[in-house]
């Protein structure tokens, strides 16, 4: 399951129900033994994956924030950005500031 995240890491649609699809077992099925197995739910592990190729697109990267979310598999920058947020403290735009990497306003 891990190595499907990562071939479809930039998938906006990746879904739990296509997942479970994949190994053969439903939705239900697959979430709990996910949850049981990983200690976090589906859409909590698929956000940190994004987050954190993120975080490493945000320092060697200098595309707009946009291609960066749409990159990792967000539907777009608001959502990203929230997400960002949420799970390290700063938006991604203070993050690569602080790293040294600032944009042009557009970001």
């Amino acid at each position: 399951i891990g190595q499907r995240i990562k071939r479809l890491r930039t998938q906006n649609k990746l879904t739990l129900e296509e997942t479970a699809a994949f190994v053969y077992l439903s939705p239900a099925y697959f979430s709990r033994i996910f949850k049981d197995e990983m200690g976090l739910n589906f859409s909590t592990y698929l956000n940190q994956y994004r987050v954190e190729a993120a975080r490493k697109r945000l320092l060697n990267d200098t595309a707009s924030l946009s291609e960066i979310a749409v990159a990792v598999g967000f539907e777009g920058q608001s959502y990203f950005s929230k997400v960002f947020k949420k799970m390290t403290g700063v938006t991604p735009g203070k993050y690569r500031e602080s790293r040294g990497l600032a944009r042009t306003p557009e970001d």
